[in-house]
């Protein structure tokens, strides 16, 4: 498995890092595209993002990335169709220098054949092509440092941060 070490410096700690495991899950429909989540409450405008959330203590990751997908997309799938692709493992240091450390585990699975709607947190399923994955990805490296977030459930953070 590859694994990839992320250090950055971010203004003030968001809700993934303080977890200690993620489960994120690329879903893809009969046409290729990565099925991806909206939380228009939640997120800037024009942001979704991969399926997925936190790992419980002891669970093992296939078994959350599988939990994740039956609680935000309403399919089920056995964790043994899961393939993992790659971790990130990030390490990051606040203002105050605070360190938080979080494994970031991302899984691969071909839901073509299944019926999927959203629950969860998750508000609305947009699959996107590999463009529009990368159009993304350069919305999320572009959240202004002054936007910020806050909420008693995920706390105040950057959303430059969090991209």
């Amino acid at each position: 498995m590859q694994v990839t070490n992320i250090n950055i410096k971010i203004q003030q700690a968001f809700g993934n890092l303080y977890r200690d495991r993620c489960a994120l899950i690329a879903a893809k429909d009969a046409d290729g595209k990565v099925l991806i989540g909206a939380k228009p409450y939640f997120f800037p405008e024009g942001i979704t993002r991969l399926l997925g959330g936190g790992v419980d203590d002891g669970e093992d990751i296939n078994v959350a990335a599988a939990r994740e997908l039956e609680e935000e997309l309403g399919i089920k799938v056995s964790p043994d169709d899961l393939e993992l692709i790659t971790r990130f493992d990030t390490h990051a240091v606040d203002a105050e220098g605070k360190e938080f450390d979080n494994q970031t585990y991302l899984f691969s699975v071909d839901v073509a054949d299944k019926p999927y709607k959203p629950g969860d947190d998750v508000k609305q399923i947009i699959p996107l092509s590999k463009a529009e994955m990368y159009e993304l990805a350069d919305k999320f490296e572009k959240l202004p440092a002054d936007s910020w977030h806050e909420s008693a459930k995920e706390g105040k953070f950057s959303w430059h941060d969090y991209g």
